[in-house]
């Protein structure tokens, strides 16, 4: 190939590139982005939804305490809706990151509410994740998927939330 063709090769790409410029490289509406957490935050326990609800009169502490909480709600919405599509059944460590989120996610929401009753509701919150991660791992040892000291970990979990949900009801009697 001749000086000359390579040179009129080369104007001919540039002509086409830039010559359909305003086609290629004009300015595409943005596509419309889709709020994934939307359909699971309006599904959200009522509890859990009214503590995490921004307000205007929150320290920074308080609003960075609400999105933890709010990033930990959703987090387990979505692995709950995975579960109950069938999908991760078998898997320990589905069951272990859904119960042990719903476990932070209570102690969090503690952190939030002011009333006893509510702090109450969050520790009761933490005890039947516990429960609930107990039967779950209880099922896998039963089929062979996980050992039976995960079974006693799963335990010692849930009998510690219930310690720490009782030491607190008897703090509130005593204050009485």
């Amino acid at each position: 190939m001749s000086r000359t063709h390579f040179f009129t090769a080369i104007a001919l790409v540039l002509a086409v590139l830039f010559g359909t410029s305003s086609i290629v490289f004009s300015k595409q509406p943005e596509p419309t982005k889709r709020d994934y957490d939307k359909e699971f935050l309006d599904k959200l326990d009522p509890f859990i939804a009214r503590a995490i609800k921004p307000d205007s009169k929150d320290s920074e502490l308080k609003k960075l305490q609400k999105d933890l909480c709010r990033e930990e709600a959703l987090a387990r919405a979505k692995i709950q809706a995975v579960i109950d599509l069938g999908y991760n059944v078998e898997q320990p460590a589905t069951f272990s990151k859904l119960y042990k989120l719903s476990a932070t996610l209570a102690e969090d929401l503690m952190e939030l509410v002011e009333t006893p009753a509510d702090k109450i509701k969050c520790l009761e919150m933490q005890v039947d994740a516990y429960k609930q991660y107990e039967r779950a791992i209880q099922k896998l040892v039963e089929i062979g998927k996980v050992d039976t000291q995960e079974l006693n970990l799963a335990r010692a979990s849930r009998i510690r939330a219930e310690i720490k949900l009782l030491n607190f009801k008897k703090g509130l009697a005593l204050k009485d």
